[in-house]
Parts: C-alpha cells; sequence; structure tokens
C-alpha cells in the first residue's frame, strides 16, 4: 500500500531494491563464467565469493573511472 500513500518514496525504495537485484544478476553471471564456486567447505566458499565480489566492485570502480576520463583504458 505504500505505492498508494506515498509514490515518491516507494519509488526510492524500489530503485535501491533493483540496483541490488542488478549486482546479485551480476555475480551469478560473473560465477557462470568461471564456473560454479569450487571449494568444498562452507567457510572456503566464504572467502571465494567474497573474492569474487571484491573483484566485482574494482572492477565496477575502474569502468567508472574510464568512463569520466580520469583512467586510461590501457592502463588496466
Amino acid at each position: 500500500m505504500m505505492y498508494l500513500t506515498n509514490h515518491d518514496k516507494f519509488n526510492d525504495h524500489y530503485h535501491q531494491r533493483r540496483v541490488v537485484e542488478s549486482v546479485f544478476a551480476a555475480l551469478k553471471e560473473r560465477r557462470g563464467k568461471g564456473g560454479s564456486l569450487r571449494s568444498r567447505m562452507t567457510h572456503t566458499q566464504y572467502k571465494e565469493q567474497a573474492v569474487r565480489t571484491i573483484s566485482y566492485n574494482i572492477d565496477m570502480v575502474a569502468r567508472a573511472e574510464i568512463e569520466s576520463g580520469n583512467l586510461a583504458e590501457d592502463m588496466l
């Protein structure tokens, strides 16, 4: 019912959800390209996923820097 009572607040909240869902989809796609998690034990799976997430974040920052002109593409 938030949509009916406060449309702006709903749009702000829903936009955040779309961003989160996009990141999850990108991480799943990235895992798909490199295969599924290879670790067998749960604690090492967490570590492996953390490394992949950090890698994704670095990639996104580098892309943003390239688009803004602060970083040359050949520097990567």
